[in-house]
């Protein structure tokens, strides 16, 4: 039983887990998941989940994977996500935003609650969710920033980074 463990990280180097492995971890509250799909139901509610980070091997948010969690406020879905199964998200009261970097990922119908916001690319298939769907939606486009080669300057307060060259941060001080 895993009923005190309040941590976890499934690396990037795990790229599949079983279903349910992590059933009964009530007091779970910070996942990361690296590289592997979230199955259906996975983490339904896990009302204790506050920090979930999804890296960007995972490309499949599957039905009614966080559907009641209700301590999560705020979900980054990375570029790689490439659907979002239905209820994903539903039952989470308290998600005020759902920030989807993936330009092209395919919701389920009701993926989340309607009084979440939804932050996107500008004609990206999260816009028309949100539209479609009567969600408030806010473009992402002006804070999404390109560092180029020796260009360290004013990085730190930047919301997303975008990072060109390998020697970006070479030489900063």
């Amino acid at each position: 039983s895993c009923s005190s463990l309040t941590s976890v990280t499934i690396p990037d180097s795990v790229t599949s887990f079983g279903s349910n492995v992590l059933s009964g971890c009530t007091k779970l509250t910070t996942l990361y998941i690296g590289s592997s799909n979230i199955y259906s139901s996975e983490f339904k509610n896990y009302t204790s989940l506050k920090n979930v980070t999804i890296g960007t091997g995972v490309t499949t948010i599957g039905d009614y994977a966080f559907n009641g969690c209700t301590g999560l406020e705020e979900m980054v879905i990375p570029y790689s996500v490439k659907s979002i199964g239905t209820a994903a998200f539903t039952g989470c009261k308290n998600l005020g935003s759902l920030t989807v970097y993936s330009r092209n990922c395919t919701f389920a119908d009701d993926a989340t609650a309607r009084y979440t916001t939804i932050y996107g690319f500008t004609g990206s298939t999260a816009e028309t969710y949100a539209n479609e769907k009567g969600f408030d939606f806010v473009a992402i486009d002006d804070t999404h920033t390109h560092i180029y080669d020796n260009d360290c300057d004013s990085i730190c307060n930047l919301p997303l980074l975008i990072i060109s060259s390998v020697y970006c941060f070479f030489d900063c001080v």
